[in-house]
């Protein structure tokens, strides 16, 4: 039998309204009614380690994303998913991410999601060698200037939530 992962799927005040798999979320054009949690990680020197995504994702492939991405699963809360992804995928364990605040579609993001900050400075050797291409650690203001040169080249929401993280 296959098990399916399923997400909840909530209401414009992110009451859970009901769940199903992330591939019918998408086919039912239901993104905006989904949560995430997305985790900046930062080195103790303030650079920010910046993924790119394998080319094999069905979603933004080869783009740069948050040092961690996840789906809220369904029951789940947005903390436990957090904890979840960086074990995930950057194979991080035992760390408490700090939550910054809550963006919604309304603040012109994709989807219901919490941002939260880690400041790491271990090695990161077991990641998501299948989701992930590469990752470095980078300045904000590199990372600024590549935005200005390609937006393209980044998950859609990654610069929009960069931007409220530097204003905040």
């Amino acid at each position: 039998m296959v098990e399916y992962e399923y997400i909840d799927i909530v209401d414009e005040n992110d009451n859970v309204i009901s769940k199903d798999t992330p591939g019918n979320v998408r086919k039912r054009n239901l993104i905006h009614n989904v949560r995430v949690v997305n985790i900046f990680l930062f080195n103790p020197k303030g650079k920010l380690l910046l993924p790119r995504r394998s080319k094999n994702r069905r979603m933004f492939p080869g783009c740069y994303d948050f040092s961690v991405g996840e789906h809220v699963k369904s029951g789940e809360d947005y903390y436990d998913a957090a904890i979840r992804g960086l074990k995930e995928e950057l194979g991080i364990t035992n760390l408490k991410p700090v939550e910054l605040g809550k963006l919604t579609p309304k603040d012109g993001v994709n989807c219901f999601m919490k941002i939260y900050k880690i400041i790491y400075d271990g090695e990161i050797v077991n990641y998501d060698k299948d989701g992930i291409a590469e990752m470095s650690f980078y300045d904000l203001e590199t990372i600024n200037k590549m935005i200005k040169k390609d937006r393209t080249k980044f998950k859609e929401d990654f610069p929009k939530v960069l931007e409220w993280y530097l204003k905040n």
